[in-house]
């Protein structure tokens, strides 16, 4: 029985309400809060889009680049041993994410300080804005979504999460369009720190939404339970493991210098950036509507091997495109592609570990992630050392991605299902 039916009065005046009903009311307030909350955190997050372009203006260098997307995987995976300890030293969820939720929002502030600082020590800045509230961004998403299960009903999750993908999808992409039009028309920097507090504002919002997001159901929290066999041990884990790590170990080896070759390489402005964007978010809804579809027909490991391959595609049309607007049909493809795959290596994961343990095997696999967002990004720095043009240093990284997928589609890494 949920706590909210505990802690009615008993009466015998006073009808019986089914638990259900009792829960119903609190749970559609929880509803509108959390999709409030993606909401007004994708308009925050809009920003990010441009993070890279106002680090290139700034003076950051392609290694520069890859430190901002590899220096905050250390902290994510930092977060998933944390989390844990941080949820044991609170009641209830919702109390727990108040801090690290408030502090990962400062990642949206801190990058408007840039301009105070000397212009050589602005890039090492930018570095340090983005990996410092990492570790609490960790923290918040391993306890909101721990929030998240107790604050609806489980036939509510569903639409729930597919209502908060959805506005946040929109939110980004309406956000990114305006701070465009909003980025070319107010000289710089003063744009991007204007634009950097209001998108600091916007999460606090989302914030506030969050922190009025109640448990329904009491859900005490556990010691840990003894490791028992490692799960490192077990043949089948480990094959998804190396998987894994190769597919985003491939992914995000390129990923920090799509915008340097798009605004050095080609001559992008902020507008630009906003379109490409726009075309990249729409493609990756229309591929998470197609995964239903395609996931029946041939399975998750060879959708996520068929999906590399696209991402690979994208990445070269980028790298030989001799002006900017093929690469609008690069930004679709990579964006429905990367989609596909993200939802196939989850669905490749989820159909061979077993059950039982998830706690264990779930943080295995945030941590193999982590890894791979800290690895992938210092294959890009070793290129870039290797003295290549950047287009050729793009074109291995799409080599690396094709090469990722044909291992995918390897029969070896085809298990039993758990």
């Amino acid at each position: 029985m949920c706590c909210v039916s505990r802690r009615l009065p008993p009466t015998q005046e006073r009808p019986a309400i089914h638990p259900a009903a009792a829960l119903d009311v609190p749970a559609r307030a929880n509803v509108y809060h959390l999709v409030a909350d993606r909401a007004w955190f994708g308009l925050a997050s809009a920003t990010t889009r441009f993070l890279a372009v106002y680090a290139i203006r700034a003076g950051a260098t392609a290694s520069d680049l890859n430190w901002m997307t590899s220096l905050p995987g250390i902290m994510m995976l930092l977060a998933t041993t944390l989390g844990v300890w941080w949820r044991g030293r609170y009641r209830s969820s919702a109390e727990a994410q108040v801090i690290p939720s408030a502090l990962s929002r400062l990642s949206f502030l801190l990058p408007a300080f840039t301009p105070f600082f000397p212009l050589a020590w602005q890039p090492a800045w930018l570095i340090a804005s983005v990996t410092l509230p990492a570790l609490a961004r960790g923290i918040a998403e391993s306890i909101t979504l721990t929030l998240m299960r107790e604050a609806v009903t489980p036939a509510q999750m569903t639409s729930l999460l597919s209502r908060r993908q959805m506005i946040l999808n929109v939110t980004i992409g309406a956000g990114g369009l305006a701070l465009g039009v909003w980025l070319e028309k107010v000289a710089f920097p003063i744009n991007y720190q204007i634009m950097f507090v209001a998108s600091f504002a916007a999460s606090l919002v989302s914030f506030w939404h969050i922190n009025h997001t109640q448990p329904l159901y009491a859900v005490p929290t556990k010691p840990a339970a003894a490791p028992g066999r490692s799960l490192w041990r077990n043949p089948r884990f480990l094959r998804v493991a190396a998987l894994l790590v190769i597919v985003h170990a491939a992914y995000y080896a390129v990923v920090p210098l799509i915008p340097l070759q798009l605004v050095d390489g080609l001559g992008a402005d902020e507008a630009f950036i906003a379109v490409y964007g726009v075309f990249e978010l729409s493609a990756g809804t229309v591929g998470a509507a197609l995964t239903m579809r395609i996931v029946p027909r041939m399975g998750s490991r060879r959708m996520l091997a068929l999906a590399l391959g696209g991402t690979a595609l994208g990445v070269a049309i980028i790298a030989l495109a001799p002006s900017l607007p093929p690469t609008l049909l690069a930004a679709a493809l990579l964006g429905g592609a990367w989609t596909v795959a993200d939802i196939g290596q989850f669905g490749y994961f989820s159909d061979h570990v077993p059950l039982e343990d998830s706690t264990r095997y779930t943080t295995a696999y945030l941590q193999l992630l982590s890894l791979a967002l800290f690895t992938g990004p210092l294959i890009g720095s070793a290129l870039t050392r290797m003295g290549l043009s950047l287009s050729m240093v793009l074109l291995t990284g799409a080599g690396l991605r094709a090469l990722a997928g044909w291992t995918a589609a390897r029969r070896s890494f085809e298990c039993e299902s758990a």
